[in-house]
Formats: structure tokens, sequence, C-alpha cells
């Protein structure tokens, strides 16, 4: 239930400010696909489940590249603190730098 995930969630995260945790269980997978896993398509989202039911406040952020494909990183709050959160994010993307390099594209041109 979503009672038990507040209280477990608020319990194991207690005696931290704000948690980092990936955002995926995989560097990632095809946009087209449902998920990594055809037989297990919800099993990319193990790490960001129970958060959306825990009303702590999360955010991710883009932290580098596994290949061409962005690789997020999570932050998680405690509940009613998401001033503290966003100031981290922040901080976090300042300290990345404006000139972040980015993996060539694809060729995304459609043929005629």
């Amino acid at each position: 239930t979503v009672d038990k995930a507040q209280r477990l969630f608020a319990r194991a995260t207690a005696g931290y400010d704000i948690v980092l945790a990936p955002t995926l269980p995989m560097a990632n997978f095809p946009a087209e696909a449902a998920g990594a896993d055809p037989a297990h398509p919800h099993d990319h989202v193990g790490f960001t489940a129970l958060l959306n039911q825990s009303g702590q406040p999360g955010l991710t952020l883009p932290c580098g590249f596994a290949g061409p494909s962005p690789v997020g990183l999570q932050l998680i709050g405690q509940a009613g603190r998401d001033i503290e959160l966003l100031r981290a994010a922040l901080a976090f993307e300042s300290a990345q730098g404006k000139g972040r390099a980015f993996p060539p594209l694809a060729d995304l041109s459609v043929p005629a």
C-alpha cells in the first residue's frame, strides 16, 4: 500500500538529507522498447516506483553518458524539503559546467 511505502522509504532515508541513486538499474535501453527486457517490461522502474509512492521529493538529472545514451542521477529528499533538493540539483548542475560535451547524435534524417 502507499502508506506502507511511505513509512518504509521515510525510515530508510531518515538519516540523510539527500540520497543519490541511479535512475535506472541499467545504462539505458532503446527509446522504442517497452523496457530493457520484453519479458519484464517494468523492471527498469525499480529505483523510481517506490519513490513515486513515498511522498518524498525526487528528481532526475543527466550525469553522463553510456555511449550515446544519457545516464540519470536521481536525487531524493526528505518530505517537505523540496527547496533543499532543488538547491542540491542546482549545485550539481553548476558543478558540471556549461561546456558539458554531448556525444554526436545519430543521423535521424528520414529517407525520401
